[in-house]
C-alpha cells in the first residue's frame, strides 16, 4: 500500500457501474480477525525461539533480540489497521464521512512506516543468524554486504516516505499535488524489498550443502533454513495484489486483502524466520530425530549456538 495513493472523495451513492449486494458493505471483521490471528501466530513462533535459544541453548545474541523488535513493529501494524476499521477501513468509500479521509491517510503512513520497520528487523535478524553459524570468510563478507544494502534502502524508503509530498501536510489534502513522489518510487522499494528477500534466502545454501553432518541431520537444516523461500512467496504474493488494485477508485474496500497481506507478511516471515532456529527445540522433545553427537565429529550449526 503506497501513502501516495489518493482517496477519492466521499460520496453518498456508488459510481454507476457498480452494484452492492445487500450483504456487501463492511469487510471491517476481516481486517480485524486477520490482525489479531495472524499477530498470534507471530508471537507464538518468537516466544517458542525464545524459549529454545534462553532455556535449551542458553545463549541470546543480537539476531534474537532484533527478532523481538520485529515482533514489537508487527504488533504496530496490527493495532494500525484495527485502528483503521473504526474509521472507516473496510467499508465503502463513498459511506465514510469526509471528516475520516484525513485520519486514513495518517494512518496510512504509519501503516507503511511500522510494516516496513518490522520487515526491516526481521532481515536483520537472520542475516545476524548467518554471521553466528557460518565460518567461511566469503560468506560472511557477503552477510554484511546484504545488510549493508537492507539498512541503506530502507532508510531510504522511510525518508521516502516521510517525504512523499512537500510539505508532508499535503499528503493529508484531498486533491491532487505536484510535488508529490511519483509512484515508481513505491515500486522500486517493492522490487528492493523482494530482491532481498531472495539474495537473503539463497546466500546460505551453497554453505549448507558442504556440511559433514548426518543425512536426518543435514535434511532437518536445509528445510528449516528453507522456510525463507515461503516468506519470498508471501511478499510477491502480496505485491501481486498491490499492483491489482493501484488504480481502484474504492480503496478502502478493495485494499482490505492488501492488509490481511500486511499482516500475513509480517508475521509469517517471523514465523519463517524463527523456525530456522528451532532445531534446538526440535531435539529436545524428538531427540531420536538425529544421530548422536558422538558419531560424528564434524561441527553443525547447533555447535555455533542456533
Amino acid at each position: 500500500m503506497s501513502s501516495s495513493a489518493s482517496l477519492p472523495s466521499a460520496s453518498s451513492t456508488p459510481p454507476p457501474e457498480v452494484t452492492m449486494l445487500p450483504s456487501d458493505g463492511d469487510r471491517t471483521g476481516t481486517v480485524i480477525a486477520a490482525s489479531v490471528v495472524f499477530w498470534f501466530l507471530g508471537a507464538v513462533a518468537v516466544s517458542l525461539r525464545f524459549y529454545a535459544r534462553a532455556k535449551i541453548v542458553r545463549v541470546l545474541g543480537a539476531e534474537d533480540w532484533t527478532m523481538l523488535g520485529s515482533l514489537f513493529f508487527a504488533t504496530g501494524v496490527s493495532v494500525v489497521q484495527i485502528i483503521m476499521t473504526t474509521v472507516g477501513w473496510g467499508t465503502h468509500v463513498w459511506t465514510i464521512p469526509s471528516d475520516n479521509f484525513i485520519a486514513i491517510q495518517k494512518l496510512t503512513l504509519s501503516l507503511i512506516l511500522v510494516y516496513q520497520i518490522s520487515l526491516v528487523f526481521t532481515k536483520m535478524s537472520i542475516l545476524f543468524l548467518y554471521l553466528r553459524i557460518l565460518t567461511y570468510h566469503h560468506a560472511r563478507w557477503a552477510v554484511y554486504a546484504l545488510m549493508a544494502v537492507v539498512i541503506i534502502y530502507n532508510l531510504w524508503g522511510i525518508i521516502s516516505e516521510l517525504t512523499v509530498c512537500t510539505p508532508l501536510e499535503k499528503l493529508f489534502q484531498m486533491e491532487e499535488y505536484d510535488a508529490c513522489h511519483p509512484v515508481s518510487f513505491t515500486w522500486a522499494s517493492v522490487a528492493l524489498h523482494i530482491a532481498t528477500d531472495f539474495l537473503i534466502f539463497f546466500l546460505p545454501i551453497p554453505v549448507f550443502f558442504r556440511l559433514k553432518m548426518p543425512a536426518r541431520e543435514k535434511i532437518t537444516v536445509v528445510i528449516l533454513f528453507s522456510l525463507g523461500f515461503f516468506a519470498c512467496v508471501i511478499s510477491i504474493l502480496r505485491a501481486v495484489w498491490v499492483t491489482q488494485q493501484a488504480r481502484s477508485q474504492d480503496v478502502t474496500w478493495d485494499f482490505v486483502p492488501i492488509s490481511v497481506w500486511n499482516v500475513v507478511e509480517v508475521n509469517m516471515v517471523i514465523f519463517c524466520a524463527c523456525g530456522m532456529t528451532y532445531k534446538p527445540l526440535i531435539a529436545k522433545f524428538w531427540p531420536r530425530w538425529f544421530t548422536p553427537p558422538e558419531k560424528s565429529g564434524d561441527v553443525s550449526p547447533s555447535d555455533n549456538g542456533q
